[in-house]
């Protein structure tokens, strides 16, 4: 079998992001006077996270072209993008589901996304998060935000849980044997993280007042919308992919 040339890149966790800001910041110490480093250092960490899903992503679609030349021809007449907005990583999802379908017609999805699985796969990431941030500069510069993500990650009010995403219905339309991020994730995915790694990215803060509106304050995402749960979704959208690009590679190694 050909190699793999980005499997070991894409089996690698983004949540290493985190453990390599933690060590960047062990010299800082908990004083007030750094309280203005906080933006920068969790502004970083949040741009090479996406940074790293992106390109994570555009490499699984060329292992996929890799070993199927139907795919490989649809994605060379359609330009790929730059796999950050929500459209852009539905489709990769869809991508390799279809890319193990073509491969196991009868591959049962509900047997590798159950109610537990998915559960834990939760509580994995969030006192993956805790674990490493605990104790640190990170969690002390915004001690307020981290005890409300202890309790429970949160978008748009509501807790996640096993129905939030990975869901065993068929949608005909997209043709996807399971959903992807459900209504209210998908919406905390498109109106809190794309519009802030845009912001970020493209530094269009420099420009606008640093102060939000009264409108921005009343909106349902303002007090969930701080890092720690912009880092859960970041991350665990990147198990998602890795769980289905572990097995996409299992299957191609059986045939």
């Amino acid at each position: 079998m050909q190699r793999n040339n980005h499997t070991k890149f894409i089996l690698t966790p983004i949540a290493g992001v985190l453990k390599d800001s933690v060590n960047a910041c062990k010299g800082i110490s908990d004083s007030i006077e750094t309280q203005p480093l906080s933006e920068y250092i969790y502004q970083t960490t949040f741009l090479k996270m996406t940074g790293a899903s992106e390109q994570k992503l555009k490499c699984i679609c060329w292992e996929i072209a890799t070993f199927d030349y139907d795919y490989r021809y649809q994605m060379l007449s359609k330009p790929l993008g730059e796999c950050s907005s929500f459209e852009d990583k539905k489709n990769v999802f869809r991508d390799i589901l279809k890319a193990i379908i073509n491969l196991h017609p009868s591959y049962d999805f509900g047997a590798l996304f159950t109610k537990e699985m998915k559960q834990e796969l939760i509580e994995n990431v969030r006192r993956n998060i805790i674990s490493v941030i605990e104790g640190t500069i990170l969690s002390t510069w915004e001690a307020r935000s981290f005890l409300q993500f202890k309790s429970n990650p949160i978008v748009i009010n509501k807790e996640i849980d096993h129905k939030s995403f990975a869901n065993n219905t068929l949608d005909n339309k997209a043709k996807m044997p399971c959903s992807f991020l459900e209504n209210d994730l998908m919406e905390y995915y498109k109106t809190v993280v794309y519009r802030h790694r845009n912001r970020c990215a493209h530094n269009l803060r420099s420009y606008q007042n640093n102060l939000p509106t009264l409108k921005t304050l009343m909106s349902k995402n303002y007090e969930c919308g701080h890092y720690f749960n912009i880092f859960f979704v970041l991350i665990l959208m990147d198990v998602l992919y890795m769980t289905l690009y572990k097995e996409y590679l299992s299957i191609l190694k059986s045939i």
